[in-house]
């Protein structure tokens, strides 16, 4: 191969996003890693049970936080590569959000009654709907644990559902996540979903800033779009489904 061509090929800018993610994989793991080192020690000196329990929630939400780091680099990268499934299938609402909710509240070490689910009608639980459930399991993931990570400590939050009519327009199903405000407070409603945007105050909370950016391209691409808005002490993250749409081939 010319050397121009082996110059212009490894300066693409898919090479250069690929590194750039895994430069920010290397760096924000390398805090969790640390914690599980000293506290590998310092479980080994504990002299009170109180020690122990507090270093091994420690080391647990260590191994939590590298556990959501690798997954949001591996969906971004499994997204730009085109290996993230679109394919759209037939679910309801309950069966599709009983193990996620039950899976993050474990991952947070949160009781599971953390996250409360309220339907409009009890009948929209249950309600037959079209989409892809791979990408709609990442979005209210992010949305969820965003929530679980920044909201106050044991403060509840709401997962709300329903569906919206229109006359002469196809039925809507929303989604909306409220949650108290944290101590790293609002984010910039006009950066919140840029790639890699944190707030300077979320900075001694762990994460990649990869999260919202990939939730909110893949509800446009079920053509759907994530809204953030405050609601006096609350933050407030929505988004609808179309009845009938599918998610993109």
């Amino acid at each position: 191969m010319p050397q121009a061509a082996r110059a212009e090929r490894h300066s693409s800018p898919t090479i250069a996003a690929q590194q750039h993610l895994m430069d920010l994989l290397v760096h924000e793991i390398k805090t969790p890693l640390t914690v599980i080192a000293l506290g590998s020690k310092a479980l080994a000196q504990a002299a009170t049970p109180a020690q122990s329990a507090l270093w091994e929630q420690r080391l647990q939400q260590a191994v939590a936080n590298i556990v959501d780091i690798l997954d949001s680099c591996s969906q971004v990268s499994r997204f730009e590569g085109g290996a993230l499934s679109a394919e759209a299938s037939v679910f309801a609402p309950q069966s599709l959000l009983s193990p996620l909710i039950q899976s993050l509240c474990d991952a947070a070490q949160a009781p599971a009654d953390r996250i409360a689910v309220r339907y409009d009608h009890a009948q929209d639980a249950s309600l037959p709907w079209t989409g892809s459930t791979a990408y709609l399991q990442i979005i209210l993931n992010n949305l969820l644990g965003n929530a679980l990570k920044y909201a106050p400590p044991e403060s509840p939050i709401a997962l709300q559902i329903g569906r919206l009519h229109w006359r002469g327009q196809p039925t809507q199903l929303q989604f909306a996540v409220r949650s108290a405000i944290g101590p790293a407070g609002v984010p910039d409603p006009t950066k919140v979903f840029e790639r890699h945007y944190r707030a300077p105050s979320a900075s001694r909370f762990s994460g990649t800033g990869l999260g919202l950016w990939l939730s909110q391209q893949l509800a446009l691409a079920m053509g759907s779009r994530i809204h953030m808005s405050q609601e006096g002490a609350q933050l407030v993250f929505w988004f609808t489904l179309t009845e009938g749409v599918h998610a993109p081939p």
